[in-house]
């Protein structure tokens, strides 16, 4: 069983070879502060391809056992280190487009709110309390 299987190898390397391609999608965004529909769709893919490539992984460890235990007896420490520092890379960049993404709505809102407060100024007071003359 600590024999390397060539499925599992293949399916390590692929996964290594998404997990690098989404990556360098990712560092793309390094400066921006707008993203393009295309650019969180091409994200959306990569992760779907990544995701049914570690489907196939937990399926293939679940036949022997868990993918820890799995991944322990069939992969050099070299590959895994790599294949962790992979995965907290991608999070890291992935938190950091989230965090943009959240502070450019919050900042569309805010700006959205102020042009209708300038449009129509008297549309949000309350109006609790008014006195209103009804002498004629």
């Amino acid at each position: 069983m600590t024999g390397k299987s060539p499925g599992f190898q293949q399916l390590v390397n692929d996964l290594s070879e998404k997990s690098e391609t989404l990556l360098s999608h990712l560092k793309e965004a390094d400066g921006r502060n707008h993203y393009e529909d295309a650019f969180i769709e091409k994200i959306q893919r990569l992760l779907a391809e990544r995701q049914t490539v570690i489907d196939a992984l937990q399926h293939t460890a679940e036949s022997v056992g868990d993918l820890k235990t799995w991944a322990a007896a069939n992969l050099s420490k070299e590959e895994r280190a790599s294949l962790i520092d992979l995965e907290k890379a991608i999070a890291e960049r992935l938190r950091q487009i989230l965090l943009k993404i959240q502070q450019s709505r919050q900042l569309l809102h805010q700006k959205q709110r102020t042009s209708q407060h300038y449009r129509h100024p008297y549309s949000n007071i309350p109006r609790d309390g008014m006195f209103i003359d009804q002498r004629k």
